[in-house]
Formats: C-alpha cells, structure tokens, sequence
C-alpha cells in the first residue's frame, strides 16, 4: 500500500509540472495578430510577430521545461526570415521528455486550422544558401518534433534557363528544405505540408531513435515538382526506428537527381537498407507523373526493411525510362544484379518480390496541371569530341571532352498558386494522397 502511495504521489506529481504552451503567431497589423494579442498572459501563452521569435522562445521554454509541450499555432499569411534570408532555424535543444509541435494554417481567431485553404507561407530568398528550416545542434534532442501545415516553395531561391525552361542545379541552393541534423527523438511527424520546386531534396530526416518503438511519419503532404524529394534513412544511432509510415502524402511530378537514366538516384522517395528502419510502410499515396519512378529500393531484398505497399495510386511514373504502361514505374531499380534499372508496375512485382502488396491500384487521378515531355539525355551515348584539346588530355589522363546534349523542360519552376492547389478531378481518386479533412486540429 505504501508503494502504490508513493507512485500515485509520483504520478500526480509529474503530471502537476507537465504543462502545454502556446505561441501565437501572426503577420503584424493583421486582425490575427490582433487576436493573438488579446490571446497572450505572457506566461503559458504568448504573442509573436515573426516565426523566428516564436522559435527562440520555445526553445527557451523547452530548455527549462522538461516534460512540457509548445504548440507554436501560425496563422495564414506571409512570412520572412530574419534580415529577410528566407531561412530558419531552431536553436539547440535538449529535452528528451519535451513536444514541440509547429503547426500553420489557421485562421484569424486561432480557432481553426486549414493550411490548404489558409496558407501560412514561408516566402523563400533569391539568394537562399541555406535549408528552409534547420534544427540545430550535434546533440538537439526532443520526445516528440511536429511540423505541420507550412507552405514551402523555394523556386525564388533557384535559377533556371530561359531557353530550355529547364532548372540550373549548379547555380541553384543544393540544400534541402528541411535539415533535423541527428535530432533524437522518438517520434517525428511531417504532415499537411506544400514542398514545392526544390532543386535538391525535400528532406532526408536522419534521426536519432530514441529508443525501439521510434517512428517517423510522413502524411497528407503535396510534395510537388522537387528534384529527389525524399530519403527514408536514419542515423543508425543506438537504436533502428521502428517504423517509417509514409501515407496519404501526393508526389506529383518530381525529377531525377539528374535528367539521365544512367544517374544513381532517379525515384521519387529513395528507401536506404534495414540499418535506417525495421518497416516501412507506403499507404494510400498517389505517385503521378514522376520522372524518374516512383520507390526505390537501394538494395536487394535481404538488406531491406520490411516493405508494405498498400492502396496506394500509381499513375505515369518513370517517364525517363521511356515505359509504355500508364501502371509501370512504380518500383524502379537495379534488382537482381541488373546493371541497368529494372521499372516495376504493382502486379509484376507482387509476382516477383517477397514485399508486402495489397490494393493498389492504377488509374488516371485528372489533375488540371500538364506534365511536360522530358527531354533528357543518355551519358553513356556521349561520344568524346575528336580535338587536340581532348589529345593533351588523353596524354595527361584527364576525362576527355564529350559532345554538347539537349536537355528540355527538366524541374522548370511551377509557381505557387494557392487557387489551383493539384487535388484529383476523378471521384475515385479522392480516397488517396493529400485530403483536407486528415488535417489535424489542436
């Protein structure tokens, strides 16, 4: 009896000291940041003008706080880096025990959130050299990361060529959009995000797991016209992930590494070996008009994670491979020791794979926006020009000179309009990808 008193006391204890902040934030001059005043006691709840301050507080606040919660609740409008640089960052923090959770969207009573309709716009540099978002630290630690609800396009921040409409990649900012460093924690949530136009990965979030049951969840996100958006890896810290959920997220026409089928990272969301995660599971995505396929599994079978493919929408992926199936492209590469890629549809790969298939599905999903036709190049068909430049260089073993390719219409930008977001026309097609109503209230 004595012992459940103690425990009982521990408990209520604990509980007692587990408090949730809340930091408003709202453009200033805006009736939200008139609301988000009147909202304010300065100390369970405050009022900022400027994502960057609502940052530094709640990490002040997490620093002291050590089992506590902040919701940092963004309304709609358009925001900008300190010194206007479009980026942010979110200072070193360790709390094992803290939540922090980023969420944007809402309207101008705090009341309810729809970052679909009601946008809260992280407006991007022309000079960007730095990700949008970085968490930053060797040794940044929280129980529990949401980001949710912001709308990200980074094209500003790339350049592009005139003639061919085709993305610059060496000039253009080749960090990702979001960087978690080797952030421990023991659940990581992105969801009801816009990542649009990077030139170079949306994210790889390498963390670190916290312990066994450590998962990451990618959901309801538009993740649309990136170069190689996504890496599902982790930083084989101590322990290995659980689980890696990516569901109801929309990849619609994103780009290869490079726009050659002879590049070494071509698919949509590339899947790294069994050291990053013990299972993941795709469900009831739509992958549409991507160039390079869908899913790519790194390695053969045995190095893999579990694998489950279930009632996701494949549609006209792998177009760089010139496949002629509207369903091919779904799984792409190099398996059973093939020394070029292999493109899979569903049904074949069921046929040969050991993963986990179940319901899906291939259909046009009528989306308003047209995909252009790639026009793409072959490394391995460039010949080396016939020069005496390319002859001292054979002489000194340097790589020869080869001829000049065309390249059309490779990531060219999409600009952000918040009036023809890309949800599908067919009715059938409403169940998958991106959907308003999964997005999350609090």
């Amino acid at each position: 009896m004595k012992k459940l008193t103690v425990f009982l006391s521990l408990f209520i204890s604990i509980v007692a000291f587990s408090e949730t902040y809340t930091i408003y934030v709202a453009e200033k001059g805006t009736p939200a940041a008139e609301q988000s005043s009147s909202l304010a006691n300065d100390k369970t709840v405050f009022s900022e003008n400027k994502i960057f301050k609502a940052f530094d507080r709640a990490s002040e606040i997490l620093s002291q706080k050590k089992s506590d919660t902040v919701l940092i609740k963004i309304a709609a409008g358009s925001y900008y880096g300190k010194g206007k640089t479009g980026t942010w960052s979110f200072p070193d923090t360790q709390n094992p025990q803290g939540v922090l959770k980023v969420l944007g969207g809402y309207d101008s009573t705090f009341k309810k959130r729809a970052p679909f309709d009601t946008h809260s716009i992280l407006v991007i540099s022309e000079n960007r050299s730095d990700s949008v978002i970085t968490f930053e630290g060797k040794k940044h630690a929280l129980k529990e990361l949401q980001l949710s609800g912001l709308t990200i396009d980074v094209a500003p921040g790339n350049k592009y060529d005139a003639k061919t409409h085709s993305l610059l990649k060496g000039t253009s900012c080749t960090s990702p959009i979001l960087y978690f460093g080797y952030l421990e924690t023991q659940k990581l949530i992105i969801s009801d995000n816009i990542f649009m136009n990077s030139a170079h990965q949306v994210s790889t979030p390498l963390i670190r797991a916290t312990n066994k049951d450590s998962v990451v969840e990618l959901r309801n996100n538009l993740i649309f016209n990136n170069v190689y958006p996504w890496k599902a890896d982790s930083a084989r810290f101590r322990n290995t992930p659980k689980e890696y959920i990516i569901k109801n997220n929309s990849f619609l026409m994103n780009w290869p590494y490079n726009p050659d089928p002879t590049s070494g990272t071509v698919a949509t969301v590339e899947v790294n070996s069994k050291d990053g995660c013990e299972k993941i599971v795709f469900e009831k995505n739509i992958f549409a008009f991507n160039y390079g396929g869908a899913i790519m599994p790194l390695y053969e079978e045995k190095r893999m994670p579990k694998m489950e493919f279930k009632s996701n929408l494949f549609y006209r992926n792998g177009a760089l491979f010139k496949v002629k199936s509207a369903d091919d492209g779904a799984l792409v590469g190099k398996f059973n020791g093939s020394a070029t890629y292999v493109t899979y549809n569903m049904s074949d790969a069921e046929d040969d794979l050991s993963y986990k298939f179940e319901k899906n599905q291939s259909f046009d999903p009528k989306f308003e926006f047209v995909a252009p036709e790639l026009l793409a190049a072959d490394s391995s068909s460039v010949k080396a020009q016939n020069t005496k430049a390319n002859t001292v260089r054979s002489i000194l073993g340097q790589n020869l000179q080869g001829g000049s390719v065309d390249i059309g219409n490779f990531a060219y930008k999409i600009p952000f309009d918040k009036d023809n977001i890309p949800f599908p026309k067919e009715e059938k097609a409403k169940v998958f990808g991106v959907q308003k109503s999964l997005v999350e209230q609090f």
